[in-house]
């Protein structure tokens, strides 16, 4: 059985693990230590690290992960060859397919929170899915990760295409430009549009409420949006990664904004209603200011 495991570590990331019952891999292990309980805790060997970019709470673990385990990481082959990956790293491309035993990924370009960044499509989709919840808060200075999380069945996310997209897209949002531009974003953006909506969204960070909160504060005549949000608050410590992509299509407002004459005009009324781009790029500063009241 193959089974998508989302685990949570700190306050908010969480790393993704895909496994058929005897071998796993691990996407973004961002704390060694975690990958090492699931994989004792279910009897799993560990075969493979994917990496979606450089940051140290998704590579973390990529050292101590290699050495017990002898396995290959892979990640962009930019970040490759600006030595940002810790380990020995094998460089990916976009559209360059990998196939690890019973997985098969394709690599989507993903540049714009940073500009090594790529993203992973597993196609074949799982059988069993588990959200993992930060029930209790744990500090970055944490190492056990025992007791500390709980694991929640998933059945609307079975049976479904999935992109493991690290930070370049979240629920209800997309990540921060560190290194891309409005222009990186717009095609990021574009490339997650084209997929399947049937898809599953596994992102790395839970921050889907203050995301859907923005999205409030910039369409408040979207009753449909304030109604998620609401129901997301009603449940505060509720998991929601990963979620579907059919679902961002309708409440994310960056992916709103790629419509002509999308309700994201509504916020920017003297943007050209053809012309994308200039929303996003105000939408990406607002949401970079914005605090949750």
């Amino acid at each position: 059985m193959l089974t998508l495991r989302s685990i949570p570590i700190w306050t908010d990331n969480y790393i993704h693990m895909l496994d058929n019952g005897r071998h796993a891999i691990v996407i973004d292990p961002g704390l060694s230590e975690a990958v090492r309980e699931v994989l004792d805790e279910n009897e799993l060997l560990l075969s493979a690290i994917l990496n979606t970019h450089h940051h140290p709470d998704h590579v973390g673990g990529n050292v101590a992960l290699q050495k017990r385990y002898n396995v290959p990481i892979y990640a962009s082959t930019y970040d490759v060859e600006a030595k940002r990956i810790p380990g020995k790293v094998t460089p990916l491309g976009w559209g360059d397919e990998l196939n690890i035993m019973d997985f098969n990924f394709q690599v989507l370009d993903a540049a714009a929170h940073t500009m090594g960044h790529i993203a992973y499509r597993f196609s074949k989709g799982v059988e069993r899915a588990l959200r993992g919840t930060h029930e209790t808060p744990m500090p970055k200075s944490a190492t056990n990760t025992h007791e500390r999380y709980a694991f929640k069945l998933a059945p609307d996310l079975a049976h479904r295409p999935i992109l493991f997209v690290g930070d370049s897209l979240f629920l209800g949002g997309c990540g921060r430009l560190f290194e891309g531009k409005a222009e990186d974003l717009l095609g990021v953006l574009q490339t997650f549009a084209a997929e399947s909506p049937e898809s599953v969204i596994a992102c790395a960070h839970e921050y889907t409420r203050k995301n859907y909160a923005f999205g409030v504060s910039v369409l408040p005549d979207y009753d449909l949006l304030q109604g998620m949000l609401d129901r997301l608050m009603s449940s505060p410590t509720q998991p929601t990664v990963p979620g579907l992509l059919s679902t961002e299509l309708a409440y994310n407002p960056f992916l709103l904004a790629l419509t002509p004459g999308a309700s994201t005009l509504e916020w920017a009324p003297d943007v050209d209603a053809e012309a994308p781009l200039e929303r996003i790029r105000r939408l990406r500063a607002a949401r970079d200011v914005f605090e949750q009241r």
